[in-house]
């Protein structure tokens, strides 16, 4: 049999070396699938081999939202996921993907089997990649990030905007009887530009007011491109920042924020479009 529909994303640029790069979670439906292989086009004519995948990559969505420190996946296939050291999961080896309105990476330690391809994963290491720690619902794509997910290959950032296609040619258990190319479906997929090229705010400004703080951030190249938000993050030492919290984000340049507790506050600013980042301000 084919392939299940794959969920294609953009890797983070940490992970990529030219800073972009495609992923797609794929697996087959049928107990003889053993694999397939991955074919790539820049113009959806001329295909090329990006590799081969064996038993699939395990992925789904969501049943609920984060809880507790435990995140709930149903799996599209009965595979498995296993459980991680605090060790692994600090590393970043046992990596996964949210999808939806605010993508994130993170790690598990925890994977306690819940039903058929149903799992609650716990013990979880937030924000990988600089990704916003945030709210995530029911529905929002789930993607184990592993070798057993295809990959692009890297891409020059003139691709940026462009559509590129994958095929699957999938074969079974014994990797025989693979299907022909000219008859498996075509996935096209548009980049946004992952983490390339997205420039840092060049200024933040905080005044104190009666109804709290008036808070404003200056965009590189004075505005917003119409796919990229705002953050500001807050915390109460100067380093690291990278500990600091996401308070607000926002296609506004200038908010209104509740007053912090007494004390002082440290607060940085950065741009965001899907899972790319630019540096803090």
């Amino acid at each position: 049999g084919s392939v299940m529909t794959p969920y294609i994303f953009e890797a983070p640029s940490d992970r990529t070396t030219t800073g972009l790069e495609v992923y797609a979670a794929v697996t087959g439906a049928g107990a003889d699938w053993g694999g397939c292989n991955v074919w790539v086009s820049l113009d959806g004519t001329g295909y090329l081999n990006a590799g081969t995948i064996y038993g699939g990559a395990r992925y789904g969505a969501l049943t609920g939202p984060i809880s507790g420190g435990s995140l709930p996946v149903q799996l599209n296939a009965s595979e498995t996921l296993a459980a991680a050291s605090a060790e692994d999961a600090a590393a970043l080896s046992s990596l996964c993907y949210i999808g939806g309105a605010s993508p994130e990476y993170l790690a598990h330690t925890g994977a306690t089997l819940t039903g058929v391809g149903a799992y609650t994963l716990s013990g979880l290491e937030r924000g990988a990649y600089g990704t916003p720690v945030v709210a995530h619902t029911t529905g929002d794509p789930f993607v184990r990030v592993d070798e057993a997910v295809a990959k692009s290959g890297p891409l020059e950032l003139s691709m940026i905007g462009k559509t590129i296609y994958f095929k699957f040619t999938s074969f079974n258990l014994f990797g025989k009887n693979e299907e022909d190319l000219a008859d498996v479906t075509e996935y096209p997929y548009t980049l946004d530009g992952g983490n390339a090229g997205l420039s840092a705010p060049v200024g933040l400004t905080a005044t104190e007011t009666t109804g709290g703080i008036q808070f404003t951030i200056a965009p590189a190249g004075g505005s917003l491109a119409a796919d990229v938000v705002l953050e500001l993050y807050e915390h109460s030492a100067a380093s690291p920042y990278g500990a600091a919290v996401l308070v607000w984000s926002g296609i506004n340049t200038a908010f209104l924020l509740s007053k912090p507790g007494p004390g002082t506050w440290y607060y940085w600013a950065r741009a965001r479009k899907k899972t790319a980042y630019s540096e803090y301000f």
